[in-house]
């Protein structure tokens, strides 16, 4: 989740839509991945228009690849990791291929829910997670389950696409 505070809210512009409240920033309070999506709207009859929206959580993204038809739908989604997941010490934003949760059983913890992440380069957090050895896992997001609307043509286009 992503605080704000009421004196860092900023003043409507003229160019933001008048149901909307802008913050000068926003704080992640605690160090856990999170998702910077590429969300396209296309309202009634208009132009579709991108928004970058910032995804607390899992459970967030999941809720957009849900909730996607031909007028709303994911372009893209990087993985905003911490450092002492992705290994590097500090926050990076990567490309994600693919979300999957595990069971992990713990000695006098019992078993709970993880997730772990592969990047659209190969990479995978956590790093010293054997993927190979996870008996039982579920697929919660893969870059293939974003909807792409189908792109209609005229029959006026070349086979890549442009007008003759």
């Amino acid at each position: 989740m992503f605080e704000t505070f009421p004196d860092t809210e900023i003043q409507l512009s003229p160019f933001l839509r008048s149901n909307t409240v802008s913050w000068e920033y926003v704080v992640q309070p605690i160090f856990v991945p999170w998702f910077y999506v590429s969300w396209v709207v296309t309202p009634c009859g208009e132009d579709p228009q991108m928004e970058m929206r910032l995804l607390p959580n899992i459970y967030a993204l999941k809720h957009h690849i849900e909730i996607q038809d031909e007028e709303t739908f994911i372009l893209d989604t990087q993985l905003v990791s911490p450092g002492h997941l992705n290994g590097s010490g500090m926050y990076q934003m990567q490309p994600l291929a693919k979300v999957i949760a595990y069971t992990e059983t713990i000695m006098g913890a019992g078993a709970h829910k993880e997730f772990a992440y592969e990047l659209k380069d190969g990479a995978r957090y956590p790093r010293y997670l054997d993927w190979a050895s996870l008996e039982s896992i579920d697929v919660v997001y893969d870059s293939s389950m974003i909807h792409l609307p189908i792109l209609e043509t005229t029959g006026d286009e070349d086979e890549e696409g442009e007008e003759q």
